[in-house]
């Protein structure tokens, strides 16, 4: 009993003082731990972030740490945004707020992703080339990589090699290099193509091999770039000669010559030749008794292409003076006949060669005057006049003068008779390029023609070309106050309208035999490749005799992809042999920019498809550069 009342004073006493044996027990538990930080304990093997894209946190993993020493992986954390404080780095904001117990601490952990959020990372994933087509690749290396060097491998280089620097280039195909290119069944503006194509994957990575990224390349021979973003061809070859192409006609200029309006032209070309405008049977239509009427419509269209090209500050090659083809009918009716079984009305079966219609002297006259005519209406417009055009026939004998080898219009020969080789004989070369001479002093004067590959034809140009500026540098018949040394045939016009016959080393060989021209004390013979194309097919007659001439019919084309990858080879052939002898080389010009307007379209011979996108002869045709 009296132990019983103490234990009750004792309790009392215990309350009054604030004792409570509950409260004791509750003291003794621990308190819930406090969030001290947050830290990325393991990061994305490959972050996929890149500068102005998402990043995605795809592998990583956030770690919260308490003041207990406690850790737990949270899920709930928030990118919030990139830090960019120092030029050149990225960084993300990873935020996390702890709900569970005050003091509701929000924490912030910030990972370095270096200039794009990997070890290293191509800019593009894809890509398409043409073949002979590069690219230099362009990649990143994060700022914290322990090594930034990298190596580049190809695990096809046949198809798509790439350089110690990281430059792709297109090389060839996997599949498809025996289908045409064209199957036909399509338009001479949109051809139904078939190109050959192969892939290639190429592989960037860290020479400790830490980081890596692959890009797949595909090549292929169908063009995908356009003509009018590529660098000027005139400037890519400055330094070497004038690059020149065609004039098709007046759908080329707005307004009356204010303007070239083929922007395809003035960004690539500084040279120009009338495709048609200049010959004989478009400009001077008419003659009675040394009058000459001339095409009005015509002499616009000639007058506004020399007009216009002038003003783009493009050179305008005059093409051409004396031919056998393309001549107005006067000409057969007043000066020869044709001659190839026909009558002067270039009709019927008479036979034998050409026969003059005219006396020499009268013919000289009249072709003196023609010249002088023409030329006098562009004086000083006209940077070279092609004054004579393909006077030898392909079947001339193998040791025949060059005098007694002219175009006849005989059977074999295949083509007209030259009128003015017919009434006048062989006097016409020298009496033509002297009545020239006078006419424009600043003209450059040229004889032009095809096949100037062959030995035989290459013979005769010279040994004609020498006598002929043999006996002007020894006459008296320069102009007053003409240069000393200055030649009357001044260069020759190698046309090369080729195919995969024709061989660099014959282009070579004729070109060493026109060097042979240039004698000291005198001025040297000039060259220029003046109508230069090349057909993706063996023979231009396989493709004459399958129909289909002319242009518009790259539709119907034979070629197949792999014959597109050997006039590719031949067009770098011939341009190596073109630089090699740049020295007397002044003019490359093709004759025309796009496929579909060549004169051999069905053979697909130019640099440029319908479409006005690069082939794989453009890159071969600027790969000499390199």
């Amino acid at each position: 009993m009296k132990t019983n009342f103490i234990f009750l004073i004792l309790i009392t006493l215990m309350m009054l003082i604030g004792f409570s044996p509950i409260a004791c027990k509750e003291s003794s538990e621990k308190s819930p731990p406090v969030l001290d930080r947050i830290a990325v304990t393991t990061e994305p093997a490959k972050h996929s972030y890149i500068i102005g894209e998402e990043f995605d946190p795809a592998g990583m993993v956030v770690t919260a740490y308490y003041n207990d020493k406690s850790t737990k992986q949270v899920t709930d954390y928030t990118i919030s945004g990139y830090d960019s404080d120092t030029p050149g780095d990225k960084s993300i904001v990873v935020e996390y707020l702890e709900k569970s117990a005050p003091p509701f601490k929000v924490n912030v952990f910030y990972v370095d992703l270096g200039p794009d959020g990997s070890g290293v990372i191509l800019k593009k994933e894809t890509l398409t080339l043409t073949i002979g087509a590069g690219e230099k690749l362009e990649y990143t290396v994060a700022s914290d990589a322990p090594v930034k060097s990298v190596i580049w491998t190809s695990n096809a280089p046949a198809v798509v090699s790439v350089s110690d620097g990281g430059t792709v280039t297109a090389l060839g195909f996997s599949s498809g290099g025996g289908d045409r290119y064209n199957t036909g069944g399509g338009t001479s503006v949109s051809p139904t193509g078939t190109p050959a194509t192969g892939t290639a994957v190429i592989t960037v990575k860290t020479t400790d091999n830490k980081y890596s990224d692959t890009i797949t390349i595909t090549a292929t021979t169908e063009g995908q770039e356009d003509i009018l973003y590529l660098p000027p061809l005139k400037d890519q070859f400055k330094d070497y000669f004038l690059i020149g192409n065609i004039f098709r006609g007046s759908t080329e200029i707005s307004g009356t010559g204010a303007e070239i309006s083929n922007a395809q032209l003035t960004r690539h070309f500084n040279a120009l030749t009338a495709e048609n405008h200049m010959k004989p049977s478009y400009l001077v239509t008419g003659h009675n008794n040394g009058t000459f009427t001339w095409s009005t419509n015509n002499q616009t269209i000639a007058d506004n292409y020399v007009a216009a090209a002038s003003k783009a500050d493009i050179k305008v090659i005059g093409h051409t003076l004396l031919w056998h083809s393309q001549n107005p009918n006067w000409v057969w009716q007043q000066i020869a006949t044709n001659g190839n079984g026909k009558n002067p009305a270039g009709t019927g079966t008479n036979p034998g060669p050409g026969v003059a219609i005219a006396d020499k002297a009268a013919a000289l006259t009249v072709m003196r005057g023609y010249i002088t005519e023409v030329m006098t209406r562009y004086k000083g417009k006209i940077y070279i006049w092609d004054v004579l055009n393909e006077i030898f026939p392909d079947n001339a004998g193998s040791s025949a003068n060059w005098k007694d080898a002219m175009r006849r219009g005989v059977s074999g020969e295949g083509q007209d008779a030259n009128p003015w080789y017919i009434a006048i004989g062989s006097d016409f070369v020298y009496e033509g390029f002297l009545a020239a001479r006078k006419a424009d002093p600043s003209a450059i004067l040229y004889y032009n023609d095809y096949n100037t590959d062959s030995v035989n034809r290459a013979r005769l140009i010279h040994d004609m070309i020498k006598e002929v500026n043999d006996k002007y540098l020894s006459g008296t018949d320069k102009p007053a106050g003409e240069a000393a040394g200055r030649l009357l045939i001044e260069g020759i016009g190698m046309q090369e309208h080729h195919n995969f016959s024709v061989t660099a080393a014959a282009v070579k060989n004729s070109i060493d035999k026109f060097r042979t021209l240039n004698v000291a004390g005198r001025n040297a013979i000039r060259l220029s490749v003046s109508e230069l194309d090349i057909i993706a097919y063996d023979q231009y007659s396989g493709l004459s005799n399958a129909g289909g001439a002319g242009a518009n019919q790259n539709h119907n084309s034979l070629s197949t992809n792999q014959q597109l990858l050997t006039q590719a080879t031949r067009y770098s052939e011939y341009m190596k042999i073109y630089i090699d002898n740049a020295d007397i080389i002044e003019r490359v010009s093709m004759w025309g920019v796009t496929d579909n307007f060549s004169w051999r379209s069905r053979g697909l011979p130019l640099l440029f498809d319908h479409a006005g996108k690069a082939k794989p002869a453009y890159y071969s045709f600027i790969g000499v550069l390199d």
